[in-house]
């Protein structure tokens, strides 16, 4: 199976994309996969939710995206899946990527491609959590994968911005990855007993069709706990109605895998 290496998005913050990213993640191990994590924010939430401190790393994906250390040197292996983990050094990438184009010539935001060719080959997904808001470090994911999977809260300023995200994939298309492709959109904070979250799914399979994944990842206390306790949620209440939803979700990513 060639490695499906996906960028988790929305640019709104809140929408449990992180939670989802590393949630996600776990459940494809438990169905056999390896996995690889990569956060790509700043903030490091993915790196923290995962146990890690950032402030006692030495390296971070820093060093990978600007070209300056090797993914296999930098790696960390957990119990489940590998990561390559954040800190706040990663803010100053952006400005790298601009000095990097001012002086060298050097595209930047493909770097991260470039180191991914041969490491990623070890992995069956490769899965990027990303900024809540645009910036290069967005476009750096987008141009190092080969498909998109949009997160989506049922409330309107969920979605508000998913025209501005759609140009982005496609502006990325044309100038540096036409291989990229949305593959996927899911739905996360469904409570099921509320009309207006029915409503509002039902608004997003029209827009999405069968790119929407028919699972729904419900409304579930311990998903908000288990970030509190840097565990995933299989660990935290593995009987829960988020892990099931998160493995749910991941049988059908798996069963995709015949047409991608």
């Amino acid at each position: 199976m060639k490695t499906r290496i996906i960028t988790i998005l929305n640019e709104k913050g809140g929408v449990g994309k992180t939670c989802s990213t590393l949630n996600l993640g776990v459940a494809l191990s438990m169905l056999g996969k390896k996995v690889l994590l990569i956060d790509l924010d700043p903030s490091a939430k993915l790196t923290k939710y995962c146990g890690i401190k950032p402030k006692k790393l030495e390296k971070s994906v820093y060093q990978v995206v600007i070209g300056m250390g090797k993914p296999q040197d930098i790696v960390l292996r957990l119990p489940k899946l590998d990561l390559l983990a954040a800190s706040k050094d990663l803010s100053g990438a952006i400005e790298d990527f601009v000095l990097m184009r001012e002086r060298k010539g050097i595209f930047g935001e493909e770097i991260l491609k470039i180191q991914l060719l041969n490491f990623a080959q070890g992995y069956d997904y490769v899965l990027i959590d990303t900024m809540p808001t645009y910036s290069k470090l967005e476009t750096c994911a987008l141009i190092a994968s080969n498909e998109v999977f949009i997160v989506i809260e049922p409330e309107y300023f969920s979605v508000d911005g998913v025209a501005d995200l759609l140009e982005t994939v496609q502006d990325v298309q044309a100038a540096s990855n036409p291989a990229l492709q949305i593959t996927g959109a899911f739905v996360t904070r469904m409570y099921l007993g509320f009309g207006d979250h029915i409503g509002f799914r039902a608004h997003v399979k029209e827009s999405f069709g069968d790119l929407l994944f028919d699972t729904k990842i419900r409304t579930c206390r311990e998903i908000a706990r288990s970030t509190g306790h840097h565990q995933d949620i299989f660990d935290y209440a593995k009987t829960c109605r988020g892990a099931k939803d998160y493995m749910a979700l991941a049988r059908e990513v798996v069963q995709q895998e015949r047409s991608v």
